[in-house]
């Protein structure tokens, strides 16, 4: 338990760094790409000055979503939907809290800032979830399809095993090799007849 806890917070950690920096060089780099490299000084001064409340608040609104306690090497559409979300309302609370105070940002670099940002937080999840599938494969060579491999064992009564098995066997992809009776025994502990499937 106590191990499965310490692995939570280092994920938690390591994704909110991750947000963090993507946050950072999305915020610098719309002023830059706004400006064409040529910041004026009166702009300069206020991304230097806003830059810290900008991560601040895209970093919790990310943080307050969820989107630190998710799997790291796990990203669907749903995440997406989810990730572009919280971007969206975080740049709300941003845009609306820097105009209160007199410290409108250009429109131009909140939009950029958007678009930077979730392209960054997400090809960054993407690139996680490649390299965890990349590392599945090579701890286990044989189980190189997507998604997580673990023991599957299929086990039917005369035809029913039977057309459970076939298609599973011939989808090599699936993760699922063939094993004869004996192997899927072994697994259950009981006798099992011809036509199992197991892996």
């Amino acid at each position: 338990m106590l191990h499965l806890k310490k692995r939570r917070l280092l994920r938690f950690s390591a994704l909110t760094g991750l947000y963090i920096a993507v946050s950072l060089t999305a915020f610098a780099t719309a002023y830059f790409v706004r400006f064409d490299g040529h910041i004026p000084a009166d702009y300069r001064a206020q991304m230097f000055r806003m830059i810290g409340w900008a991560v601040l608040t895209q970093t919790a609104v990310l943080l307050a979503t969820g989107q630190a306690s998710v799997l790291p090497t796990y990203f669907s559409m749903v995440d997406l939907r989810a990730l572009l979300f919280s971007n969206v309302a975080s740049s709300f609370v941003l845009f609306s809290s820097t105009a209160l105070l007199g410290a409108r940002i250009p429109r131009g670099v909140m939009i950029l800032d958007l678009l930077l940002l979730s392209g960054g937080v997400a090809g960054a999840r993407i690139a996680l979830r490649f390299w965890g599938e990349r590392m599945r494969a090579n701890r286990m060579p044989e189980y190189s399809g997507p998604g997580i491999v673990s023991p599957t064992a299929i086990v039917g009564a005369g035809e029913a095993g039977a057309t459970l098995s076939a298609p599973v066997a011939a989808a090599p992809e699936t993760g699922v090799p063939p094993a004869p009776p004996a192997k899927a025994a072994e697994m259950l502990g009981s006798s099992v007849h011809t036509g199992g499937h197991a892996g």
